[in-house]
């Protein structure tokens, strides 16, 4: 039942229109004649029944550039050949039709009018939103801020497994990667598989290392790791509260949640990799410590000097290298205008909007890369750059885990999009409060079940037009 949509129209309730009430309700002649004294230009026009005329053909050319739109871009063929094109690409190709031309009502239109009224139309159908284009590089927060020294870690592990270099690593597969956010010191640690136990091993004797060699580092109080299995597993939680107090595990819902460990490992397996060439041998057992001593001895460019420099005197120093500049821009922000700041975001709260897929490296852009489900910006924070807090669709629904920079959002607007895809039709019944009329129980394609609703069954149409019919051979 893939291939049905749900027809939603806007509907007003009889007692909602009974509601309304106050001097609206009610007329006397001095009101009246305020109303009329004081009515501006365009009511006047409006009143007028010229001006209703004029509305309603603008409304009814619209709808016909409209379908006239949706037949060019929905069927491929040699006369529609942009057809399913991206935005732009449509608009530019194609508007040349539909320009001063009195048949469309653009007989007083440019080129320029007639294409944004294009890009606008086919950036708010359905099929066009959630497989558009998604970037994947764009500004992003700082991690933290953290507060000082081992406030904060990041661990994660990196994959050695191929079979001819495991052959020379005593079977070592992996390797535990570990750096402090504040001072970008790292250490890394050979373990022989990604189990609970391993890791725990891995994990102890990395703290014994920084208990031991490390005078001015200590145990973390937060390391953000993986959700996976490896870091969440009882071995790893009785290590952790074997210490006086013990690190919290945290993981992020983004895709970049460990972003600095993650860009520690590229350059480290680079340097290794290169070594491998060098020596005309796989083995990085050996030379692991030796690799990232030198990491830690050199100039960092984040922090403007290196790992090993970063000392209990100086990391203030180092945190307003890291963030000086964020609250800097902080304090300039809440001072400046209200208008400055509305301009600041690219959306408002309690706007309608659709996420995106978060997608590996190499993604397939030809899949949608955007949530068939709505949610609404429940608020926002200034970054920079600027990130924006979720809540489901409904009314009182409920909050979304994480935050959303604007990239990551796509603006809907439900006017233009009154149509669902319905997945399954569950259940059939007659309605309770019409004998005639037929409901069906339908789930929505991509939004929880907990949407799933009653619905009159003449709301629902077939996607999949019906089969020619055949002449009958007389």
């Amino acid at each position: 039942m893939a291939s049905q949509f749900l027809l939603k129209q806007a509907k007003t309730s009889a007692s909602k229109q009974g509601a309304v009430a106050g001097p609206s309700s009610f007329k006397n002649p001095s009101t009246t004649y305020m109303k009329e004294k004081n009515l501006s230009v365009y009511d006047k026009w409006l009143k007028n029944g010229k001006g209703k005329q004029q509305i309603k053909k603008k409304t009814k050319l619209r709808k016909k550039r409209e379908l006239a739109w949706k037949k060019e871009w929905t069927q491929p063929s040699s006369s529609h050949p942009y057809a399913f094109t991206g935005a732009s690409a449509f608009a530019d190709r194609t508007h040349q039709k539909f320009t001063k031309d009195k048949k469309w009502g653009t007989q007083n239109w440019s080129k320029t009018r007639v294409k944004q009224e294009q890009k606008e139309w086919l950036q708010n159908q359905d099929t066009y939103q959630v497989h558009r284009p998604a970037r994947k590089r764009y500004p992003r927060r700082p991690f933290g801020p953290v507060y000082g020294l081992d406030d904060q870690w990041q661990m994660d592990l990196s994959d050695m497994q191929r079979s001819d270099v495991v052959k020379e690593n005593d079977k070592y597969r992996f390797i535990l990667f570990a750096i402090d956010v504040l001072s970008r010191k790292a250490w890394a640690i050979p373990l022989k598989n990604k189990s609970g136990p391993e890791t725990a091993r891995g994990i102890k004797e990395l703290f014994q290392h920084i208990i031991d060699n490390e005078a001015e580092h200590d145990i973390p109080r937060v390391i953000y790791v993986d959700k996976g299995s490896e870091f969440y597993n009882q071995d790893v939680k009785r290590l952790l509260k074997e210490y006086p107090i013990p690190p919290e595990l945290h993981s992020g819902e983004s895709s970049t949640k460990a972003a600095i460990v993650e860009r520690l490992q590229r350059t480290i397996k680079g340097q290794i990799w290169r070594y491998f060439r060098t020596r005309g041998s796989y083995r990085w057992v050996d030379v692991l410590s030796s690799i990232m001593d030198a990491y830690n001895a050199r100039n960092h460019r984040t922090i403007k000097r290196a790992p090993n420099e970063v000392t209990k005197n100086n990391e203030e120093e180092v945190w307003k290298t890291l963030y000086g500049n964020m609250a800097e821009f902080r304090d300039r922000f809440d001072q400046a205008p209200l208008q400055m700041k509305e301009k600041f975001y690219d959306f408002k709260v309690g706007d309608i909007v659709r996420t995106r897929y978060i997608t590996q490296t190499f993604d397939k852009r030809y899949i949608p890369l955007w949530s068939e489900e709505w949610f609404r910006i429940r608020a926002r924070e200034i970054g920079p750059p600027p990130y924006y807090r979720l809540k489901e669709y409904r009314e009182n629904g409920e909050d979304i885990v994480g935050t959303f920079y604007a990239p990551e959002l796509q603006l809907v607007n439900p006017e233009e999009m009154p149509r669902f895809l319905v997945q399954e039709i569950q259940k059939r019944r007659t309605d309770p409060n019409n004998k005639r009329k037929r409901q069906v129980f339908v789930k929505y394609k991509g939004w929880p079940d907990s949407y799933n609703e009653w619905i009159d069954a003449r709301d629902v149409s077939d996607l999949t037009p019906p089969p020619p019919k055949q002449k009958r051979k007389s």
